[in-house]
């Protein structure tokens, strides 16, 4: 007993907050925290994990993923009715790393209703459940959410569930992860993606031209669009992460709820990793997981890559990208092999290892190329080919892990290559 006593003698303070609605709303909050004497770098002294409490009822758990750094948390507190209210943050030491010993917090909370322009996509934000194996143990985080408007044809990938009839709009939320325990290896999410955080889209919803909501669909278990028969709060559906690749099922997979507020996204010319370059500290995450978790002897420091992003096509075939350096020396993404190429079409990230000492401003071409990709295609189509329409953002990391200037390079754009062909664009 006496031991139990001495526990929670030493156990912090909780943080709390109380405010007022003047009307029913969706409720967001900020909770600008930190977690002294942790770092998400640190086996050990990770992280520490906070419970949220609403009115005295559970709301949702928080991971300090940041340390102890001062860091914006970005949360939904779902639907709550006009009158006070009253947030309270508790520290959880069976979830927190062994190191954590406390934590500090403030709050601000933003209303959200009937008419703000964010209203429809705030009030039907999904929520998770995290993903059991990873609960209290600082991998495969979700670290950041975002929320797209886009339109039922062009904007969807091949894959996606055709949209139903008399859809006008599709509203789509992704959620970004520390990293994936399984998929695609660590060298190929550089070459191929241009990061090793995990992006995955959670669910989609079809609305009609009256802007009433149709059908709902989520990328369930081996990426397998999944029509939603789950539980709610409000309007929020809740979504359990429920493979090592962080795919989703619509059934509870952890006691730990999670619920991100999600940003505003237009992606139409950038790629999805645009919104690491918006919010850099994901990087320094990124970068940190892998440390921990002994990628780096796969992988360089990813401040020694250059990221390249580019609006591109593939059609069976497996594209990549390369430089060209002032002493003539070339480096590609791909390292000659087919399972570190680009096999999809669109806006798209790739990374490349620079030599020691190199930087952006050595680089005196960006180069493109074709090759086979790394499966057969199962059709073989009447042409197969890479092009290359716009390049976008073309930088490293600087050491805080912050996207530097981007370069530009200038060529005949666009441009098609056929399988074994090259493309040299000049910096300027």
């Amino acid at each position: 007993m006496m031991a139990v006593v001495l526990l929670l003698a030493a156990l912090p303070d909780p943080a709390t907050h109380t405010f007022e609605l003047a009307r029913p709303a969706e409720v967001a909050v900020v909770m600008r925290a930190s977690a002294p004497g942790t770092s998400w770098r640190e086996p050990g002294a990770e992280q520490a994990t906070l419970r949220l409490d609403v009115d005295g009822k559970y709301n949702q758990h928080v991971t300090l993923f940041q340390g102890a750094i001062e860091h914006d948390y970005r949360l939904l507190l779902g639907p709550l009715k006009a009158g006070r209210h009253r947030l309270v943050a508790t520290f959880e030491p069976q979830l927190s790393s062994p190191a954590a010993r406390g934590f500090t917090a403030t709050f601000r909370t933003v209303a959200f209703e009937p008419g703000h322009p964010e209203y429809e996509a705030i009030r039907r934000a999904p929520f998770l459940w995290a993903r059991q194996d990873t609960v209290g143990r600082a991998t495969d985080t979700p670290l950041l959410s975002y929320y797209e408007w886009l339109s039922p044809g062009a904007d969807l990938p091949p894959t996606a569930t055709p949209p139903p009839p008399g859809a006008a709009r599709v509203l789509q939320y992704t959620c970004i992860f520390s990293n994936e325990d399984a998929g695609t290896n660590t060298p190929a999410l550089l070459a191929r993606w241009g990061r090793t955080v995990d992006i995955e889209h959670v669910y989609r919803l079809f609305f009609n031209s009256r802007g009433k909501p149709m059908t709902e669909v989520f990328q369930g278990v081996n990426h397998k669009e999944t029509p939603f028969a789950g539980k709610r709060i409000g309007l929020h559906c809740l979504y359990g992460v429920a493979s090592k690749n962080n795919n989703f099922s619509d059934r509870r997979t952890s006691e730990v709820r999670i619920a991100l507020w999600p940003e505003a996204a237009d992606l139409s010319s950038h790629s999805r990793e645009q919104l690491l370059d918006s919010n850099p500290w994901i990087y320094r995450v990124m970068a940190e997981e892998l440390e921990r978790e002994g990628k780096l002897k796969d992988v360089a420091d990813p401040r020694k890559y250059l990221y390249v992003e580019a609006r591109v096509a593939a059609v069976a075939a497996g594209a990549t990208f390369g430089v060209r350096l002032k002493d003539g020396r070339e480096f590609r993404a791909d390292a000659g092999r087919s399972d570190r190429r680009i096999e999809r079409s669109g806006w798209v990230r790739a990374a490349l290892e620079l030599p020691a000492g190199a930087s952006a401003g050595d680089v005196t071409h960006l180069l493109y190329h074709c090759g086979q990709p790394h499966k057969a295609p199962a059709a073989v189509p009447p042409e197969r080919y890479c092009a290359i329409e716009a390049v976008g953002e073309v930088f490293m990391l600087d050491r805080e892990y912050r996207p530097g200037p981007s370069r530009a390079f200038a060529g005949a754009l666009p441009a098609r290559l056929a399988l074994g062909e090259s493309l040299a664009l000049t910096g300027r």
